[in-house]
């Protein structure tokens, strides 16, 4: 059994901290958010890929790693994955309030970023929103900022 889970967290990139839980890195689980987002309407788009990208470089703008492979590894573990609460555990647990509104502004940039905002789309971001502990104002307020204009 100890197998299968250490198989399953080393593709989903999880590191085991001293109590035997799951510890995701800040980056990773933002980026994770993010490729859960594009896949969300069940397509994924190359030009959310790239505001995924460009999300990722605004919000830890001191990421020293590989961008391209660190979305690489958030596709896979989006793909792979059975739940998003651990990487929304570790935003809620590492980011101040701004940064995670910055989060926000990011999945609904990759939102709009193939010129449309689905359904689906939309109860991801409330729901992710919800578990960010932000208010509706917030969810209201980061569409206002980076929805394209009319």
């Amino acid at each position: 059994m100890r197998k299968i889970w250490l198989d399953i967290k080393q593709s989903l990139g999880l590191e085991l901290d001293l109590n035997g839980t799951p510890e995701v890195e800040v980056e990773l689980a933002a980026a994770v958010l993010l490729m859960e987002m594009s896949l969300s309407d069940h397509s994924i788009d190359e030009t959310e890929r790239a505001a995924a990208i460009k999300s990722l470089a605004r919000v830890f703008p001191d990421f020293e790693g590989d961008l391209d492979n660190l979305i690489a590894q958030a596709e896979v573990a989006a793909d792979e994955g059975v739940s998003f609460h651990p990487h929304v555990e570790a935003l809620n647990e590492s980011l101040p309030y701004a940064k995670k509104v910055q989060v926000l502004e990011s999945l609904w940039r990759v939102a709009f970023a193939d010129g449309r905002v689905d359904k689906y789309e939309e109860h991801y971001l409330r729901r992710v929103c919800d578990l960010l502990h932000l208010p509706h104002k917030a969810f209201i307020m980061a569409k206002q900022a980076v929805a394209p204009q009319a």
